[in-house]
């Protein structure tokens, strides 16, 4: 006898299979499809978030590089003026002869001009109900979260201001730039010769240049350039291995590479790219901060002015306000504000250099 009992319902179509063997049933609808009727994992369980695990794409601060190529220099007022010596001081040649017992030595005074400064304010915020506050689940970390966002926001504004002054070619005299035609191209051009170009921007330099910078591609095809690996080798007579930045400059004797290795959405090419772009930028630094006399390419003031303010946290620069507001939503809210005031300000291109396109 057989274990299938097969029963069809004659208003709706409906047929039901009965199997005694296995005590299960079986149910197709009028158009044959078959319609389980016993429990699978998806019957028993309803997905909800992970408890303790949560994703997302927060900055890694220390991949930013604005801060080393245009190092903060605090200032008490919102604006103001800053002297600059006068180069043909230092590299103008004197007569220093005397040539007359008791006759007068040559004089004279240091030559100087005054350059403003404005600084601008930069702010973001975010605003976190109670009551969501309350009821998320705990990997969110919505205060953390919600703190973050605006640090990121406006962390990600200041690369690109910096990135922007420092590549804006206008900037730069004839001496102190150059644009590498095809051939020249680090990632593949028939004549590129990457050393020569860093070489010929800090021959031209009026000091030493003790920096450069540029995106992660470019010095990445900077590693793998074939004129770079012959260099190189007549050096050491072997590749490099697992070398940093730092390593790898100090090897072909050029100043230390600085990486930017932060992407962001251009909406002009509509597409996921390094801040850093394509382009290299060679730059001078006192060695203390800031510069008393000393010659220096770039650099940003940024105001101290509120920062001691109550229930404000200052973190690098960067001032948080955390309070709370009775007048939003029927619960209140948390709301946070992060904010700096500066001016990146291109100091001087005689001690600079761009190289523009040495990736494409």
């Amino acid at each position: 006898m057989s274990h299938l009992v097969v029963a069809r319902d004659a208003h709706t179509g409906r047929e039901e299979t009965f199997d005694f063997h296995n005590n299960t049933v079986t149910l197709r609808d009028e158009n044959g499809r078959l319609v389980k009727l016993d429990l699978g994992p998806a019957d028993v369980h309803v997905d909800v978030p992970l408890a303790t695990y949560a994703v997302g794409y927060m900055r890694d601060q220390k991949n930013f590089i604005a801060d080393i190529v245009a190092p903060v220099v605090p200032v008490d007022k919102a604006s103001d003026k800053y002297f600059v010596w006068d180069k043909d001081d230092t590299f103008k040649q004197a007569q220093t002869t005397a040539t007359v017992a008791g006759g007068n030595v040559q004089e004279s005074t240091p030559a100087h001009s005054v350059t403003s400064y404005s600084t601008i304010q930069h702010a973001w915020s975010t605003f976190l109900p109670t009551e969501v506050e309350a009821n998320a689940d705990s990997p969110l970390q919505l205060k953390m979260r919600y703190t973050r966002l605006p640090v990121d926001k406006l962390t990600l504004a200041r690369e690109l201001r910096v990135h922007t002054m420092v590549t804006t070619a206008a900037s730069y005299g004839a001496d102190f730039k150059v644009t590498l035609a095809a051939g020249e191209k680090w990632n593949g051009g028939a004549s590129s010769d990457p050393i020569a170009n860093i070489h010929d921007r800090m021959l031209k330099s009026l000091k030493p240049i003790t920096g450069m910078a540029m995106s992660e591609k470019t010095y990445f095809a900077f590693q793998r350039n074939a004129q770079v690996q012959k260099y190189i080798a007549s050096k050491i007579n072997v590749k490099p291995i697992n070398m940093n930045p730092t390593e790898f400059a100090a090897l072909l004797e050029l100043p230390p590479i600085t990486i930017g290795r932060e992407k962001w959405y251009n909406p002009t090419t509509s597409a996921y790219d390094y801040i850093w772009s394509n382009d290299v930028v060679l730059f001078t630094m006192p060695k203390t901060m800031p510069p008393m006399g000393d010659a220096i390419s770039w650099n940003t003031f940024r105001w101290k002015g509120g920062t001691t303010a109550p229930g404000v946290t200052v973190d690098g620069g960067m001032a948080v306000r955390s309070f709370f507001q009775q007048e939003r939503g029927t619960a209140g809210g948390t709301k946070v504000i992060v904010y700096h005031q500066d001016a990146e300000q291109f100091v001087a291109d005689n001690v600079s250099g761009l190289i523009i396109n040495a990736y494409q």
